[in-house]
């Protein structure tokens, strides 16, 4: 077998959750004039989140109104608004939310702190009960690089006030969205991890890949060997010695490497999902 010699993790760790996102309860249903009201208060910018707080109760009206506030928040500084308006905008799994949210999140002509929003809210499509906040507090979250330890907490009370339709392929959209923010070296170090974060959150029902070319397998000496990711991503990959069954799961972070240890003589091969990668031979060559 190859055993491990280092394997450095990035997960995704609990904390507790943030409470309550609104000040109306979720069974809640308002008026229509209530709904009107809301989504005029809501889309024309109003700091007053009490005139919209309760607007995702509203359904597709409300859900739309939502993803017209994100979409005009492109540029916002306002980060009470900003906060308030995560609030809203995760607490509603929408195709037209997910779509401005796709958009605001790659417009690189937006501020920071509205792509950190919309990022927020690509993570609610996916699943209400992560909470990229907890643990930060807003004004971090949009300052602040989180670096290799993810940190997202678990909302133990999470659900939607409103499901909408949604594309077949909004994981896959959000996947790769995460991905492409998080490998461009033009975005900000709080973007790029946070992007990251939220690719890695997705790892099981969209599974995390690196191109072949930026995954290096060598051979060090005796039985050492070293596996190096080129990549801005974390690499899930697994080893074996050809001409034995037995495989292993090997972690190799983003721009980082892992040794292994291999207990058999023969080439050993490294496979991503199944697919080879790289092969080399164990040379037997002795350690200085």
């Amino acid at each position: 077998m190859i055993r491990l010699h280092r394997q450095v993790a990035c997960g995704i760790g609990l904390a507790v959750s943030r409470g309550a996102q609104a000040q109306f309860p979720g069974n809640w249903t308002p008026t229509p004039a209530d709904c009107q009201t809301a989504s005029d208060s809501l889309t024309s910018g109003s700091a007053n989140s009490y005139t919209w707080s309760f607007v995702a109760n509203c359904g597709a009206q409300g859900a739309s109104a939502i993803a017209d506030a994100l979409s005009n928040a492109r540029t916002s500084s306002d980060t009470i608004y900003l906060n308030e308006l995560s609030l809203l905008a995760t607490s509603v799994r929408d195709g037209g939310v997910l779509g401005t949210a796709l958009n605001v999140a790659t417009d690189r002509s937006a501020a920071i702190a509205p792509r950190t929003l919309a990022l927020t809210v690509l993570l609610a499509q996916y699943s209400p009960t992560f909470d990229a906040i907890s643990g930060m507090g807003w004004a971090a979250l949009t300052t602040t690089p989180r670096g290799a330890a993810c940190g997202f907490g678990w909302l133990s009370e999470s659900g939607y006030r409103y499901v909408g339709p949604m594309p077949t392929d909004y994981r896959r959209q959000i996947a790769d969205t995460a991905d492409a923010i998080a490998s461009h070296g033009g975005n900000s170090p709080v973007l790029r991890d946070l992007a990251r974060c939220v690719r890695l959150a997705l790892r099981s029902a969209v599974p995390v890949t690196v191109p072949a070319s930026a995954i290096h397998l060598e051979y060090v000496c005796d039985d050492k060997l070293r596996v190096t990711n080129e990549s801005s991503v974390p690499a899930q990959l697994t080893c074996r010695v050809e001409g034995y069954p037995d495989s292993v799961g090997l972690f190799v972070p983003a721009g980082g490497s892992t040794a292994l240890l291999a207990l058999q003589s023969g080439p050993v091969s490294v496979y991503q999902l199944g697919a080879l990668i790289t092969t080399v031979s164990n040379a037997g060559i002795r350690c200085p």
